[in-house]
């Protein structure tokens, strides 16, 4: 049956997207566990997967005997890496910054050298920022409720020096399962004042704070209640404390499978949790202007496989779906930013781990940063559920739209694509269709019928679209298992124009 998607006004909120890198060590032995017991739509072999947290010497958040060190997307602007870890990191007293050329991370997980490396990328890298994670669990042993910002203050003082920028500070990760709200609140108090006092006063380069990366909203509408709790209370305490906090940051994974990914009402779930969190925190947010993120968000809580090809569920095409619709649904609901989890690493990736080429997800980022501006809009559906629509201001086009259009189905699916001041005569359309030539599952991607992948020289190609005429009232028709996006430049929408 034929549908229909119109975009109208300007709804709140705005999301926009790059690709970026972080790396981020998660010995968890808790999100695997939850992992264990959600992971009911993934495949068999997750359980293996729980390996890769390393083994805890506590349950109660004390140092891991190793870690692993992966990386997560972090999109807004001109890119933002994400840069840090879980409750599980080496808390060793001191700041171990000591050259060391053998190995890329090691026991220390960050070496001087390696430090240099990163931020040298970050500043030879066009529009890149960068956001670090730091330790909360180390506490002061006469005082084990105050967190001990010592080995903070030694790496920052160390970046000041080196002059590296930081554009952003995390504290701590996934905490809530054995950390108070208000601690965690106050902890990035303490840091905030000591962020006043190393940085100069006339300082631009001072970092914003981000927090509390609470673990984890699932797919379980029966267990979000403690998170959204634990998130009121947090701000509650950072009012109290007028912590100049810059965005809220929330953890999530809703599990979707090899089947489920095409299920409208699994897909749902990201927007609900999304509108209950924005519900939830609104007052607090507008009052304090902070901004909502997603911190971390990705397809699936499944541990860290071997690189080897053995088992990439979600590096594939069909995690577009959830990728796409994620991310449309997050900026629907007044998300600012959405840190896709992961960069490279585990399976769920958007570079391949063993080759660092580009996977699906790589490219559907790519183009949303080309296409969708930051400015939503509210968009109409009508007629096949099947049928998954957002739009947004497109990018460089004043008064145009850009729509993000998601077949789920086996049938082609006929839109009749209309903005608020389309005009009744043709006018140009710019179309992305994105399909999978090796299948739902294969790791490859085509834009237009011609497979995106980079050069011999490592260039990535060209995003070019392709240019028709639309006739008011033709559909335009999304192919079987596939998603598009389309631009209307000439919508002459108001809301686009300022």
């Amino acid at each position: 049956g034929g549908s229909s998607a119109s975009a109208s006004g300007a709804a709140a909120g705005a999301l926009s997207t790059n690709s970026s890198s972080s790396l981020s060590s998660h010995n968890n032995n808790s999100k695997n566990k939850d992992n264990n017991k959600d992971n009911n739509d993934a495949t068999k072999d997750t359980a293996k997967d729980a390996a890769r947290g390393g083994e805890s010497s506590d349950n109660k958040g004390s140092s891991t005997k190793d870690t692993n060190c992966n990386s997560k997307n972090c999109t807004k602007g001109g890119g933002i890496g994400g840069l840090g870890g879980a409750q599980g990191e080496p808390h060793s007293g001191e700041l171990r910054l000591q050259k060391k050329e053998s190995g890329l991370f090691g026991k220390t997980c960050l070496n001087m050298s390696t430090w240099g490396d990163l931020n040298a990328l970050v500043a030879q890298a066009e529009g890149v920022r960068m956001i670090f994670g730091l330790n909360e669990v180390k506490r002061l042993q006469r005082d084990r409720g105050t967190w001990d910002p010592e080995n903070a203050r030694k790496l920052l003082q160390y970046s000041i020096d080196k002059k590296y920028k930081i554009w952003g500070l995390e504290l701590g990760n996934e905490l809530n399962i054995e950390m108070e709200p208000e601690a965690q609140a106050k902890d990035i108090h303490d840091l905030h004042k000591m962020l006043d006092e190393i940085y100069p006063k006339d300082s631009n380069n001072k970092p914003k704070l981000l927090g509390p990366d609470p673990h984890s909203f699932k797919n379980h509408a029966n267990k979000w209640a403690p998170l959204l709790d634990y998130l009121t209370r947090y701000m509650g305490k950072i009012r109290e404390l007028g912590t100049p906090l810059h965005a809220v940051t929330t953890h999530e994974y809703i599990q979707v499978g090899p089947v489920s990914i095409l299920s409208p009402k699994k897909l749902g779930i990201s927007g609900t949790i999304a509108r209950r969190v924005n519900e939830t925190l609104h007052k607090s947010l507008k009052e304090t202007k902070t901004e909502l993120w997603a911190g971390e968000i990705g397809p699936q809580n499944a541990g860290s496989p071997p690189c080897d090809h053995t088992s990439m569920r979600w590096a594939n095409f069909s995690d577009g779906f959830w990728y796409l619709d994620s991310m449309g649904s997050k900026a629907r609901t007044g998300y600012s930013v959405f840190c896709r989890q992961d960069l490279v690493g585990a399976d769920y990736g958007m570079l391949d781990c063993s080759t660092l080429n580009p996977l699906p997800d790589f490219y559907n980022a790519l183009i949303w940063k080309k296409l969708m501006g930051t400015r939503v809009l509210r968009t109409r559906e009508s007629g096949n559920s099947m049928l998954r629509a957002y739009a947004h201001c497109a990018k460089d086009h004043p008064g145009g739209v850009a729509f993000v259009l998601m077949n789920l189905s086996l049938q082609p699916i006929p839109v009749v694509l209309a903005a608020g001041g389309s005009s009744k005569s043709p006018q140009t359309q710019i179309e992305y269709r994105l399909s999978g030539p090796d299948g739902l599952y294969g790791h490859r991607i085509a834009l237009n019928g011609k497979v995106l992948e980079m050069d011999e020289k490592g260039t990535l190609p060209t995003i070019q679209g392709e240019r028709n005429q639309l006739t008011p009232g033709k559909p335009y028709v999304v192919e079987p298992l596939s998603y598009a996006f389309v631009v209307l430049p000439d919508a002459n929408v108001a809301a686009c124009k300022a």
